[in-house]
């Protein structure tokens, strides 16, 4: 299930007016973490900062949609099953 949940989500959701709003919030917030190194890291290491905090918010978001999945799903069964 986790696998065809991520298919879902990388191929469809992420695409979404939503989700496209919430990665331009994440960038923004991403530029305002890495506020304070400018000055103290090289060219090279703010973008290698910039792409870890990236691809670390793009698994939490994964993440965050497989949980809500599951926790939604959970909830209308228990929902059903009254």
């Amino acid at each position: 299930m986790n696998e065809l949940l991520r298919k879902i989500f990388d191929t469809i959701i992420c695409y979404e007016r939503q989700s496209v709003e919430a990665g331009q919030n994440i960038e923004k917030e991403i530029e305002l973490l890495i506020q304070p190194y400018q000055g103290k890291l090289t060219d090279d290491m703010q973008e290698e900062l910039k792409n870890l905090l990236y691809g670390i918010s793009s698994a939490a978001e994964r993440e965050g949609f497989l949980l809500g999945i599951k926790y939604t799903l959970k909830t209308l069964a228990a929902l059903l099953s009254d």
